[in-house]
């Protein structure tokens, strides 16, 4: 939001506000990068004598909030278990580009971490942690 000024040499303010979650990336003055020149969100143009073309660009800052599928606790088939892991899923102001994980393809015995990650349009990186157990009831392989 810029006011305008009356009068020839007056000065104008031009309060820069991102949405939350956003950052501003770039600010011009009639094509001049001024982003160094604003200051606690506000910009001034002082002695104004003419138009002034301001551009303002904001990027998203905020990853995607990822929920992981269940745990799983499970008997283990042998010294490595192959398991269905399920489906995360992950949501994102701007959209969501990628679910990845980072699951091998067969378990050993014992806790693994398996970490989720959504990667979204801005490039943010959300993740999402859990332990899959496997344990053998019976007399070790």
């Amino acid at each position: 939001v810029c006011t305008s000024p009356v009068d020839n040499g007056t000065t104008s303010t031009c309060v820069i506000t991102p949405a939350s979650g956003y950052l501003l990336t770039s600010f011009t003055d009639n094509g001049v990068n001024m982003k160094s020149s604003v200051v606690g969100g506000d910009y001034s143009i002082a002695n104004v004598n003419s138009n002034h073309t301001i551009v303002a660009s904001f990027a998203d800052r905020t990853p995607p909030v990822v929920v992981a599928p269940a745990a799983i606790n499970t008997e283990a088939t042998g010294l490595l278990t192959q398991v269905a892991l399920g489906t995360a899923s992950a949501t994102d102001g701007v959209g969501v580009l990628s679910i990845t994980n980072n699951a091998p393809a067969s378990f050993p015995l014992g806790s693994t971490i398996v970490v989720w990650s959504a990667r979204d349009a801005a490039g943010n990186v959300g993740v999402e942690l859990f332990v899959e157990e496997f344990f053998k009831c019976m007399v070790p392989f």
